[in-house]
């Protein structure tokens, strides 16, 4: 929203208070100046106001709530490495995997963004972030949902439901790309089945193999 607001010298004692809505909906008011002080003061008090976020969901890092339009959030939820449950086509796999971070965005319930990376360590806003290893994922890292019809989001915590989605989901390898995904990519990735058939039964995913995006979390959050 824009608000500009304007004095003039010969009607000093109020304001002329102009509001354009993101959507270009103007609106013109004119106020008394001790009502137009008044009406900054208590903005200014609402800003220092605590927001209640709920909930949190499983793996929460970061998050940021609208302060005035409701069901409206970003979220982080972080994942460290251990074992996942992978679908491919029919198989199931419990495979290792790397750090994952998902960056979820909401707005009036809708999801509007949905982007998951890998990650190594602690994570921090400086942490380089890291191209997912597996199926469902473009290469900037936006999260292919395919045919399903995602949950609607009243609170943060049903972002457990979304990531519960993306891993219940069968991958194919229509967004697999060992090329853009891994560094040298070794003979074992150059198919997600063979990939997946090489980590079943290991303790440990091969972060060596990881290739960087190019970005760190900070400037995905």
């Amino acid at each position: 929203m824009q608000l500009i607001s304007k004095i003039k010298d010969d009607v000093a004692d109020v304001v002329h208070v102009q509001a354009t809505s993101d959507s270009g909906e103007t609106v013109k008011k004119i106020l008394p100046m001790k009502k137009y002080i008044e009406l900054l003061t208590d903005s200014m008090e609402d800003s220092q106001k605590m927001v209640s976020i709920g909930q949190i969901p499983n793996g929460y890092h970061d998050g940021k709530v609208h302060p005035y339009e409701p069901d409206t959030f970003s979220v982080t939820i972080a994942l460290p490495k251990g074992l996942q449950q992978i679908v491919y086509g029919t198989s199931s796999y419990s495979v290792p995997v790397p750090g994952l971070v998902f960056v979820i965005e909401v707005k009036k319930q809708r999801i509007i963004k949905s982007v998951v990376y890998a990650y190594k360590g602690e994570l921090t806003e400086d942490s380089p972030l890291y191209h997912y290893p597996f199926g469902n994922v473009y290469c900037n890292g936006k999260i292919c949902w395919g045919g399903n019809s995602l949950p609607k989001c009243n609170v943060m915590k049903d972002v457990d439901k979304v990531i519960a989605l993306f891993f219940g989901s069968p991958t194919n390898d229509d967004l697999y790309s060992p090329e853009s995904n891994f560094l040298d990519p070794p003979e074992y990735v150059l198919s997600q089945r063979a990939f997946l058939e090489f980590l079943k039964g290991k303790d440990e995913f091969p972060e060596n193999i990881l290739m960087e995006t190019g970005n760190v979390l900070a400037e995905v959050f």
